[in-house]
């Protein structure tokens, strides 16, 4: 499993947590956001760190989670 230093957590924190305000409301499961923060730990491991990156490639998978678990 890979470890990650604090300050990528924090980034990836931050990145969930604008990822999740582009969710409707009413959609805003705690599974989606479970989906939403593997994809982004996904992307880290496959060394997509920049705040930027792991934006885009969590907002890349929002309509298939979203198709999938609502």
């Amino acid at each position: 499993m890979p470890s990650y230093s604090p300050e990528l957590i924090q980034t990836m924190r931050a990145v969930l947590d604008e990822v999740m305000t582009k969710i409707p409301f009413e959609r805003a499961t705690p599974g989606v956001k479970a989906a939403l923060a593997q994809c982004i730990l996904k992307a880290a491991a496959d060394g997509r760190t920049s705040y930027d990156s792991l934006i885009a490639a969590a907002s890349d998978q929002i309509q298939t989670i979203l198709s999938m678990l609502t």
